[in-house]
Order: C-alpha cells, then sequence, then structure tokens
C-alpha cells in the first residue's frame, strides 16, 4: 500500500476544448476524460477488454437527500478499445457503458462482486485495479468564506493508479496516485505528458 501523487494540470484552453467537444457530441466531460484515459492504457498495455473503477453518489433518491452520511457506491466501467476504431465511435461506447451503470448503481457493490465470485486476493481490489474521478466545480461559498484546497501527500494507495481530477471554473487540476511498489514518479510523470498529447489530438481530430 506504498504511495505517492503527481500534480496532473490540464491548461485553460484544452480544457475548454474538451468541454466543447464534449458538449458537440451530448457526453459528459466525465466520459471524455473517462474514454481518453481508458486509451491511454490501452496504448500502454496491449489490452483489449479494460475494466476501470468509478464512483457514483447514491444520494440522487429524493429520500437520502437530507440524510447525512457516506453514500458513494463503486461501479466497474468496461470497455473494449480496439486499435481501429475512430475516438468517437469509442467514447460513445464508453457513454453507453456508463449510462448502463449508473442505471445499475443502486445495486450494492459487495453483491456484485458476491455474484461475479472472481478469484480473491485480500492485497488487492476484487474487480479493478485502476479508478477514475472528477469532482464537479465547488458552490459558490457565502460573501467572505472561501476554500483553500492543499494536496497532502499520505504516502499511501489503495489502487495500483488513481486518476483523480477536480474542475475549476477556468481549468482542470488532478493529481495521480499511484502504488510507489509498482510505478515511480518519472513514469508517472511521463504518462501524464502522453495523456496531455493524447487529449490534445483528440480535440483537434476527434476521429
Amino acid at each position: 500500500y506504498n504511495g505517492a501523487n503527481v500534480i496532473l494540470p490540464l491548461s485553460k484552453g484544452l480544457t475548454q476544448a474538451l468541454r466543447d467537444l464534449s458538449r458537440h457530441e451530448s457526453v459528459t466531460l466525465f466520459m471524455t476524460l473517462l474514454a481518453a484515459f481508458q486509451v491511454l492504457l490501452f496504448r500502454y498495455s496491449g489490452q483489449e477488454d479494460i475494466v476501470i473503477g468509478g464512483v457514483t453518489d447514491m444520494r440522487r433518491r429524493p429520500e437520502l437527500e437530507n440524510v447525512v452520511g457516506y453514500f458513494l457506491n463503486s461501479m466497474a466501467l468496461r470497455t473494449r478499445p480496439c486499435a481501429t476504431l475512430p475516438f468517437l465511435d469509442y467514447l460513445h461506447d464508453v457513454q453507453s457503458t456508463v449510462i448502463e451503470a449508473l442505471d445499475a448503481s443502486n445495486i450494492p457493490f459487495d453483491r456484485v462482486v458476491r455474484d461475479i465470485a472472481p478469484k480473491r486476493d485480500g492485497g488487492r481490489h476484487p474487480l479493478f485495479q485502476v479508478l477514475f474521478s472528477i469532482q464537479p466545480p465547488m458552490p459558490k461559498f457565502p460573501e467572505g468564506w472561501a476554500l483553500t484546497q492543499m494536496d497532502v501527500t499520505l504516502g499511501s494507495a489503495k489502487f495500483d493508479l488513481y486518476l483523480e481530477l477536480d474542475q475549476e471554473p477556468d481549468c482542470i487540476i488532478g493529481r495521480f496516485l499511484y502504488a510507489t511498489d509498482l510505478f515511480d514518479a518519472p513514469t508517472i510523470r511521463k504518462m501524464i505528458g502522453h495523456w496531455k498529447m493524447l487529449l490534445g489530438g483528440i480535440t483537434r481530430n476527434p476521429n
């Protein structure tokens, strides 16, 4: 469980281009960034069956809106990238996968694991080793109040890789959290560079 993190900023121009692409294709920014991240993992691994973990807020149900507590549920997002598939086609495959996962998100994750019955390893997540999340923009605070976010290195990692992104008003700031027994900081920085290059290419030529 030894881990570290590397900060990942996306420029204002790239963030706006990604938002424009998402709007044009009638998908969410989450779907576009997830698809690009899965393409990156496909390019690195050559695997054509990729499962990435995501989280969803169960508080969407009206009876839970005013209840205090932790209401996040894990989702396993499984897609099959292909080298000959245009990115836009793959993006809409990812869109379908995310929608189907959200439709089934009221099923407790432990029940999914029990029904699938994978071969268990006490040191690893039962369904995925890579997690992806994007936080929505923070609401405006009342006058006189402000929020300052601080990145704290905890020295641990629950997953092999975790790409966590925060939406700011004009840009995206995130971090790669990684298991240091598997990756080192130069490798992660190179991966970030490749992902940014991929995002730029997608916005210029989404096909």
